[in-house]
């Protein structure tokens, strides 16, 4: 049999990445929140997948695009991070 090193879905409500999530879905103007999440998907980029699905009920929120728009910018993919901002022109 193979094991896994995925955590159940108790350890995963521990983690880091997914306390910040619970915190901005509840109160999205949370600057500090989101930028703790970005340095947390910038050290690993497997979270950008889980955190998009996740916030997915943020997609259209403004906060969402600051987000998307800094972590572009800090993975120097400049050109994706005026397009999200152009968006909210």
């Amino acid at each position: 049999t193979t094991t896994t090193n995925l955590p159940n879905p108790q350890q995963q409500q521990q983690q880091p990445h997914y306390m910040f999530m619970e915190s901005l879905l509840e109160f999205p103007w949370n600057w500090s929140a989101w930028l703790d999440l970005a340095e947390l998907c910038l050290d690993d980029p497997s979270y950008h997948e889980i955190v998009e699905e996740k916030l997915q009920p943020l997609a259209s929120h403004y906060m969402y695009h600051f987000f998307c728009a800094h972590v572009f910018g800090e993975n120097q993919a400049h050109d994706n991070s005026i397009a999200v901002m152009d968006k909210l022109l």
